[in-house]
């Protein structure tokens, strides 16, 4: 019997959502779902909704290489530039609109959320030979459009606004959302079913499985490149993370920093199934993900779990991650058969530990020396500007985090460490709020990690804002 494979069922589900004319007064407009980054597991939902408002569906599951020339940085993730591939594919394809939703960021990624921003720059959308449709959403998942009546009054606008001569009624638009909203649904169930199936399969004796953990978009196979297969091929089962949830991870008091919440799931989930192994998924220079895999890998070491990370690039070779699989196999099958046959005398088992996310302060125990002398010998005037030293001072490097975060978290760490030294520890630091793209929400919990500890941080908007001006002198009387 072959292996289950979640993801593999996943991309077969998608790949059956194609190209679908459609006939009456509003199939002359062709609308391109763009199903990359946020977007690309929300296909079924957008394509039922399309479709049953009579426009004509367009999508894509490939890439135009005609679309490289667009991509604004060679600096940016392999997932960014194949929107740029994907768009160029639904223009080939006869798209006259493609739909790209923005979502609210909060403290998620730019590129994922507010990519339709730097699309509006492509050739072909700045020139008017495509509209690029991007309603700005609540929701990133369609499943909680359900309870936004705003994310669904601001797409039935958007959709008015392309057919003025024949626009949706509100009537049509809640039928064609129900008819949509099921769909997505029963997708969503379809691979929580699967996942249970692969689970129960690797209970079974001599099996397991590993659970890809990453991003939906990670399942595309252009940026997968058949790793799945590559575990199958070696005998093991493969779950699907996004479709699968574990125990919540315990507060540490540390302001959370959201994108790992999902992650720590994930952690909680295999820390408790011992025929279960994680690989991480990370999108190559994603420093979202980068700030996320210490939490994730100190929550496995300590339950006795290896940790795996695979980077995912435009490299089609895939020799490098199948030594890692394979390593990652061996290790497991070893630990599994200790764990068969019992500790040896005198050792203790750390595969039935329970799962507990470990406290920040566990990863940095206590000031690194060389922090500990950098404090002693500041001179507080250096505080006069960002300097290289406050990117030096971040514990362990965040190479893939931009120059200001790293920077900023860096000084508040020199901040924390000089008052530490001198027998008052800082209680609230006050940080810039520069960036609304930054992730400078992680702040805290890199100076946790640092320091061991992390004062409450207020962000202080920037620019400050002017002073208001003197009111005039009132005028004198005459005398």
């Amino acid at each position: 019997m072959r292996p289950p494979n979640t993801i593999a069922l996943k991309q077969t589900l998608l790949q059956g959502f194609q190209t679908a004319p459609a006939q009456g007064p509003r199939a002359h407009v062709r609308v391109g779902l763009l199903n990359v980054l946020a977007q690309y597991d929300q296909l079924p939902f957008w394509h039922v909704l399309f479709g049953e408002l009579g426009f004509s569906v367009v999508v894509s599951h490939g890439l135009c290489n005609a679309g490289l020339e667009s991509i604004p940085s060679e600096s940016v993730c392999f997932p960014a530039k194949q929107a740029h591939l994907r768009l160029y594919d639904l223009l080939e394809r006869g798209a006259t609109h493609v739909f790209f939703p923005v979502h609210d960021r909060l403290s998620r990624c730019a590129v994922n959320c507010c990519y339709a921003s730097v699309l509006e720059t492509v050739p072909p959308v700045r020139e008017g030979q495509v509209q690029l449709v991007a309603p700005l959403l609540l929701a990133r998942k369609a499943a909680k459009f359900q309870q936004l009546p705003y994310d669904q009054e601001i797409v039935l606008a958007s959709l008015r606004q392309l057919v003025p001569e024949a626009p949706p009624t509100q009537a049509e638009f809640q039928q064609a959302f129900q008819a949509a909203w099921a769909v997505q649904v029963e997708f969503e169930q379809l691979l929580e079913h699967e996942n249970d199936r692969a689970c129960a399969w690797a209970r079974q004796p001599g099996n397991r499985a590993l659970v890809l953990a990453g991003r939906p978009y990670h399942a595309d196979p252009f940026l997968l490149k058949g790793l799945d297969a590559e575990v199958t091929a070696l005998g093991l089962g493969v779950l699907c993370g996004t479709h699968l949830s574990g125990p919540k991870p315990p507060d540490d008091g540390v302001p959370p920093w959201r994108p790992a919440k999902h992650l720590l799931k994930l952690a909680g989930c295999v820390a408790a199934e011992p025929h279960l192994d994680l690989v991480c998924l990370q999108a190559f220079g994603c420093g979202y993900d980068h700030l996320n895999m210490p939490e994730v890998r100190a929550a496995l070491t300590a339950v006795g779990k290896p940790f795996t990370l695979l980077q995912l690039d435009d490299i089609s070779n895939n020799a490098q991650a199948r030594i890692r699989l394979r390593t990652l196999v061996y290790v497991a099958k070893q630990a599994e058969s200790v764990r068969i046959a019992g500790p040896n005398e005198g050792a203790s088992s750390s595969t039935s530990a329970p799962f507990a996310a470990p406290r920040l302060s566990q990863m940095a125990e206590g000031l690194p020396p060389e922090v500990l002398q950098m404090a002693r010998e500041l001179d507080p005037r250096a505080f006069t500007g960002l300097q290289r030293a406050d990117v030096d001072a971040v514990f362990g490097g965040y190479p893939d985090l931009c120059f200001v975060a790293q920077a900023l978290a860096g000084r508040a760490a020199r901040l924390c460490a000089k008052s530490q030294v001198e027998g008052a520890p800082l209680q609230r630091v006050a940080v810039p709020y520069v960036c609304k793209y930054c992730m400078l929400d992680a702040l805290p919990r890199i100076v946790m990690r640092t320091l061991g500890w992390a004062p409450e941080v207020d962000w202080v908007d920037y620019p400050p804002a002017a002073p208001a001006a003197a009111p005039a002198p009132a005028a004198r009387a005459p005398s």
